[in-house]
């Protein structure tokens, strides 16, 4: 009830953590800076996805004081993701996703990596380790590919690992 202005919330939310300004948009955006300047970009479709949750939790600080700039990929190009989004051709999307907290994850975890593999051999056309990790997700073309994906995974992985079937949510979802 405190009636401020979108910006007002982001500028609010910054100083309260740097995701935060995020959740004040509605549909797809880029974060840059340490994640509190935000730029609409042009909405994803809904897309299935499964959500594999291995059996350990990573720490945030952990991940970022191990973060090394020797190991990150070259920054994508908004315009480049821009470009995609509006073309509607996510298979080109997937070859640009990227984590820079991964190689320290996987190499100090046992976040197995081939579990990203694992995804794309199951049909995912893009798969990443999710924030800080350790949970990594594959995205697919259809609901049918997930369900088969996530039944194939269930049976292949340990048990206590959890794998969800789930969906990308956009500003025209319910």
């Amino acid at each position: 009830s405190l009636e401020l202005t979108r910006k007002e919330k982001e500028e609010l939310g910054a100083s309260l953590g740097s995701d935060i300004p995020f959740f004040f948009t509605e549909g797809t955006c880029g974060a840059f800076g340490r994640g509190e300047i935000i730029r609409p970009l042009p909405d994803l479709p809904v897309i299935p996805l499964v959500l594999i949750k291995p059996d350990f939790g990573i720490s945030t600080p952990w991940s970022y004081r191990n973060f090394s700039p020797d190991t990150a990929l070259p920054d994508i190009s908004i315009e480049e993701v821009e470009k995609i989004l509006k073309e509607k051709n996510l298979q080109n999307l997937g070859h640009l996703l990227q984590n820079h907290l991964e190689p320290a994850a996987f190499k100090a975890y046992p976040v197995p990596p081939n579990l990203l593999e694992k995804l794309k051999a199951l049909g995912a056309w893009g798969s990443r380790m999710t924030g800080s990790g350790p949970t990594v997700f594959g995205l697919f073309d259809t609901e049918d590919a997930a369900e088969k994906a996530e039944a194939a995974l269930q049976k292949d992985l340990p048990a206590s690992y959890r794998v969800i079937r789930s969906h990308t949510w956009n500003a025209s979802s319910d």
